[in-house]
């Protein structure tokens, strides 16, 4: 039940990605030596937070969204948009420059 659902916490140690993987213990009862490899993959890195992750481009249209970073740039950071269809939609902005030291 809900009662039985518990919240982890995954910390950042260093830039890069980790799997965790899970071994249960319960003597005589139905969990005991089930193990799960690799059961949450965790990237831990900068990333960007977006206003929308599906847009609806009208014909002959256009729209909009916005990126941000999730944490604030050490350096300049360059992000180059493209698109896996460009005959279909293609961002007006092939970079984006995001300043360091401001979110």
């Amino acid at each position: 039940g809900p009662g039985n659902t518990k919240e982890v916490t995954i910390y950042y140690v260093a830039q890069g990605t980790a799997a965790v993987s899970f071994t249960a213990s319960s003597p005589g009862g139905n969990f005991d030596g089930v193990i799960w490899s690799n059961g949450v993959v965790a990237a831990s890195r900068p990333g960007f937070t977006l206003s929308t992750t599906a847009l609806l481009v009208l014909y002959d249209g256009q729209a909009s969204f916005t990126v941000t970073p999730d944490t604030v740039p050490t350096a300049d950071a360059h992000l180059t948009l493209s698109s896996t269809q460009p005959a279909k939609a293609s961002p007006v902005q092939t970079e984006i420059v995001f300043r360091a030291g401001t979110v």
